[in-house]
């Protein structure tokens, strides 16, 4: 069959490659163009494929708390942006008399002086101090609430704080001020103290799917994400330890929404809690929900005002749109759990999307049926889709080649058309 093929090439005419190559361009260079409005397919077809994986997408080492509309908006917080700081700080104490073992704050906590300095608001002074003050409580050996509340001792807490990022306009990355600067919490080297605070960067790539990586700022220092910075603080590393990991990675996959809310019969039990309502529940219920646990606070209020306007910090992801810390949870999620997958170069991406079309195109020069052909065709899809699937499970990597096949399936429809049009004509000469 692959010499008959080959025959049968060889006669095709210089028009016709001329005709397959500009379909081939043609079709890839639409595939980028449509790559914005496509957005929600690839990642419905990434969530697709990572749910084919044979361990289950749950949450095992986190647990999330939010601070939901009626906390923020009619609750004591009092719809203040920026967030009450003392409301935090107690928040952070009854985490850690909780026995949490990482809690990260997923709420902007930079200054808002102009010149970059790390002082905070005057009307606000009191709550940062009170802020502070409990952060090095929390992170001190021994716990007095543990010794206190309860009968168990966990490793000294560690806290993840925000951080805030900037660019120049030459494109350098460069650290912004935060409130809490003042108070040294944050160290950039710490080869020879014992780290307690650990920051990252909050800002989110613009594939949701890759894991935003350390980037290296104007000063030579290399600024932790989010997400790293909790896998630091839960293995207990150092600032500059942790951060090899590839600046490109695919985030292999997202756990499903309605699994982190423990809505499935078979699935684990509710690991989103509310703020509001665990600030009233008993030490021993909140020992429960968190100890051993990395516990992350984040923000789902409205906008505007209460149930008014989108909610802050709203992302779309492969499971539907989400709150931003939902998706440092799935990062973290997947970097403990080893599922996250490397991507291949964007030429090699190309250089095999190119070799699958050319293989598809062999299908339509081949001399079958029409019943023969489709089934040819239906094949070498079907082996498309597994190779993406390996592809995606080994490598990180998703074929993106579904609008040039539809360009070679016009093309195969036109040269049909061609096809019979000269037979046509050939039965009337005769």
């Amino acid at each position: 069959m692959w010499l008959y093929a080959w025959l049968r090439l060889r006669h095709k005419t210089a028009g016709h490659w001329a005709r397959v190559m500009f379909v081939i361009v043609l079709g890839m260079y639409a595939s980028h163009l449509a790559s914005e409005h496509k957005s929600r397919v690839d990642l419905y077809l990434y969530q697709r494929f990572s749910e084919l994986d044979w361990r289950p997408l749950e949450p095992r080492n986190t647990v999330i708390v939010l601070i939901d509309d009626e906390l923020f908006w009619r609750g004591r917080l009092a719809g203040r942006n920026p967030v009450k700081r003392d409301y935090l700080a107690e928040l952070i104490r009854v985490l850690d008399c909780a026995g949490a073992d990482v809690i990260a704050l997923d709420i902007d906590l930079r200054s808002p002086d102009p010149n970059g300095q790390p002082s905070d608001h005057p009307d606000y002074a009191s709550e940062t101090t009170t802020f502070v003050k409990t952060i090095r409580r929390s992170t001190a050996d021994p716990h007095p609430c543990i010794a206190r509340e309860t009968s168990y001792s966990v490793p000294s807490r560690r806290i993840v704080l925000s951080r805030a990022l900037g660019a120049h306009r030459d494109g350098h990355y460069v650290a912004q001020a935060n409130i809490y600067d003042a108070a040294g919490l944050c160290h950039d080297d710490a080869s020879t103290v014992t780290v307690t605070v650990y920051c990252g960067y909050l800002e989110l790539p613009r594939d949701i799917r890759i894991l935003p990586p350390a980037l290296v700022l104007d000063d030579g220092h290399r600024m932790a994400s989010f997400a790293l910075a909790i896998i630091q603080a839960r293995r207990r590393l150092r600032p500059d330890e942790g951060l090899d990991v590839q600046d490109r990675l695919r985030f292999g996959s997202y756990i499903p929404t309605e699994t982190w809310y423990g809505e499935r019969k078979d699935g684990p039990p509710n690991v989103v809690f509310l703020a509001r309502e665990i600030l009233e529940q008993s030490p021993e219920a909140r020992r429960q929900k968190f100890e051993g646990k990395i516990v992350l606070v984040g923000g789902t209020w409205s906008e505007l005002a209460y149930r008014r306007g989108q909610p802050v910090d709203l992302w779309t992801s492969p499971v539907g749109s989400i709150p931003g810390v939902l998706i440092h949870a799935n990062y973290v999620e997947a970097l403990l759990d080893s599922r996250t997958h490397a991507s291949l170069p964007e030429l090699a991406t190309r250089a095999i999307e190119l070799g699958l079309l050319l293989l598809c195109l062999l299908a339509f020069t081949l001399r079958l049926r029409a019943w023969q052909k489709t089934a040819v065709v239906g094949a070498l899809l079907l082996s498309l889709l597994m190779s993406a699937y390996f592809a995606f499970q080994n490598l990180g990597v998703i074929f993106d080649v579904f609008i040039p096949l539809l360009f070679l399936a016009a093309h195969a429809v036109f040269e049909q058309v061609l096809e019979w049009r000269a037979k046509a004509r050939l039965a009337d000469v005769n």
